[in-house]
């Protein structure tokens, strides 16, 4: 498998982009392509649908920026993604993860047979045949780090099949097209640690990040992102390190997205 390690930022953005197939499960015209032998996602703006609350033609913008918001904790959250022309135009482009499906760092799992140890719980309900299920995740110090980066970027759709389980253990977000809205879009599936108080090294990161706004970080995505969304971005941090808890869900706004993956 083709490591960031391995791939050189030239051949990426110069290389031609040759398409190979078309990922149907997503929402938005995705497509799996390749650049020489690194295999990526390509998103071109002009198969992003419209939406109510999202200024047209902005996804790709938000998914390379939450790619250099990912960058300035220092976790490795999102892989490397960025902008470039493809055949169907501009777009986002992103290193392909390939995840183990032996693992399910978030699962629908009968009510009764939630685990005791190493998982937390989100809510209940039933399934098709009414029979009572649990959503569960794993209580993991990678899916830990994933929802603190998603309180920052204000992420409105972590689905779990957002979740990429790595076989060494490390957890890929993707998918972060609705980001960084200035009103309250967090809808995810990482509720678990309501009201737990961060640790040193999420408040760590979280400070870097907003240490970066005022630096490089905030020049990179004025090119990104509006002056007003950028204050936003700043004020979640301010707010995280003066809280430093998971926070509740609030507002009219569902708590979690649907379908759920």
């Amino acid at each position: 498998m083709t490591t960031e390690a391995d791939v050189d930022c030239g051949d990426l953005e110069r290389s031609e982009l040759e398409v190979a197939g078309r990922i149907t499960t997503a929402s938005n015209a995705t497509f799996l392509a390749g650049i020489g032998e690194t295999m990526v996602v390509y998103k071109p703006v002009a198969g992003e649908h419209p939406l109510w609350d999202f200024p047209d033609g902005t996804l790709a913008n938000r998914e390379v920026a939450a790619y250099l918001v990912s960058e300035a904790f220092g976790w490795n959250v999102v892989p490397r993604t960025w902008l470039r022309d493809g055949p169907f135009g501009p777009g986002m482009v992103q290193l392909w993860r390939e995840p183990d499906p032996g693992q399910s760092p978030v699962d629908l799992v009968l009510a009764d047979a939630v685990p005791e140890v190493g998982w937390r719980h989100v809510f209940e309900g039933t399934d098709e045949r009414d029979r009572p299920v649990a959503l569960i995740h794993e209580d993991s110090p990678a899916l830990r780090r994933m929802a603190v980066f998603d309180i920052i970027v204000n992420n409105a759709d972590r689905k779990g099949n957002h979740v990429l389980p790595m076989p060494n253990g490390h957890r890929h977000g993707v998918d972060h097209g609705v980001t960084f809205h200035v009103e309250h879009k967090l809808r995810t599936v990482l509720w678990g640690w309501l009201g737990d108080r961060l640790d040193d090294e999420e408040v760590d990161g979280v400070r870097r990040v907003r240490s970066c706004l005022d630096g490089e970080l905030g020049g990179r995505l004025a090119a990104l992102l509006t002056d007003v969304e950028i204050a936003a971005l700043a004020a979640r941090c301010d707010r995280l390190l003066s809280e430093r808890r998971f926070p509740a869900p609030h507002g009219r706004m569902p708590a979690t997205p649907w379908p759920l993956f």
